[in-house]
């Protein structure tokens, strides 16, 4: 359990239930009819994803998801109908990290434009991890001027290699490294990085 969010498994025989009935946890995923359960591999397991307990309300209304995703049927050169989908994520990813993106099925799982149920379990169709890169340059020189109306400034003993290095960062991690290795202090921290309160909370975004 991570952020509200938990992943897991079940296997067919968990969906099928007895006789000609669905077991709870196929119709929690989305699975209204017991024919539905021909189009699944018998073999393979159905991953899953709850975000039951997830403080955010991360799942689209219907009326959002009109314009977050669509499927074309193309004609190909043999003649053949193509199905090509496009979805659209609703938020973006945080600078300089790395993200997972779950593409799951929302089928079944909509009363009017609201979800049906509050137990928000979903199958993942697919997931995918990609990194962001921080699109905000990080340097000493592009920061000297908030540096030197610092009070008391000339106490401060900042290192001439510090005031004077002119190389640009490309992510906070390699910047936030060069400060902490010339011992630079939390009072100048703080406006190279105006949220953090403190060297321990350079990392903040």
């Amino acid at each position: 359990m991570h952020g509200g969010i938990f992943e897991g498994k079940y296997s067919y025989a968990q969906l099928k239930g007895t006789g000609t009935s669905l077991s709870p946890i196929a119709t929690s995923l989305g699975i209204k009819e017991y024919d539905d359960l021909k189009f699944i591999d018998q073999g393979q397991l159905i991953q899953f994803i709850d975000l039951s307990s997830f403080s955010t309300n991360v799942i689209p209304t219907l009326q959002e998801l009109k314009y977050l995703g669509y499927t074309r049927i193309m004609d190909s050169e043999e003649d053949d109908k193509e199905e090509h989908c496009v979805a659209v994520g609703n938020r973006l990813p945080k600078p300089g990290s790395n993200s997972t993106v779950y593409l799951i099925s929302l089928e079944n799982k909509y009363n009017g434009d609201t979800l049906d149920t509050a137990e928000k379990i979903f199958p993942v169709l697919q997931k995918w991890t990609f990194h962001t890169n921080d699109d905000q340059l990080y340097s000493i020189q592009l920061n000297l001027e908030k540096i030197k109306a610092i009070p008391k400034y000339n106490e401060l003993h900042i290192a001439d290699d510090v005031i004077n290095d002119t190389a640009i960062y490309e992510t906070k991690e390699d910047f936030e490294k060069f400060l902490e290795e010339k011992n630079v202090s939390a009072e100048v921290m703080k406006k190279c990085f105006p949220y953090a309160s403190s060297p321990a909370a350079v990392s903040m975004m």
